[in-house]
């Protein structure tokens, strides 16, 4: 069973690779898409135009390099946080500064996972400096 959803995950990874090369040369970064939400203080969903919807419709990006703490974590001085970080995340996105995601790749959870700029702001680096996220590299999780 692992090994045929290795290669179903497989499949899909070189489908969607073939579409943006398709739809667009994206080289190593992306930054024609429309943003449809914020999750939390570290993913927002994005619709990335002229390609299937079944790859470019409502995908979850997650910040490359951050974690923010979980909106349903029982101690309210961290929930508190995790709402701050949802909002100032969604402030620096939505601000009309161009966005762009390189470093692309993907996280455990199938997420794409991605570098993220607003203008000339580092959105991770932006983030842990407001203390709104600690650096996170995949591993054991901080809050």
């Amino acid at each position: 069973m692992e090994k045929k959803i290795r290669i179903l995950n497989s499949i899909i990874i070189l489908l969607f690779s073939f579409c943006i090369i398709e739809a667009k040369e994206y080289k190593d970064e992306i930054e024609d898409f429309k943003i449809i939400k914020v999750r939390d203080g570290g993913t927002f969903v994005i619709t990335i135009p002229n390609i299937p919807d079944v790859f470019g419709e409502e995908i979850a990006v997650r910040v490359r390099g951050i974690d923010t703490p979980e909106k349903r974590d029982e101690r309210e001085e961290i929930k508190a946080i995790a709402y701050k970080a949802q909002e100032e995340l969604e402030k620096l996105l939505m601000s009309g500064e161009k966005v762009i995601l390189y470093n692309l790749g993907r996280d455990k959870y199938f997420r794409l996972l991605a570098s993220v700029k607003v203008g000339n702001i580092d959105v991770s680096k932006y983030m842990i400096d407001k203390g709104l996220a600690k650096k996170y590299d995949g591993g054991r999780k901080q809050w």
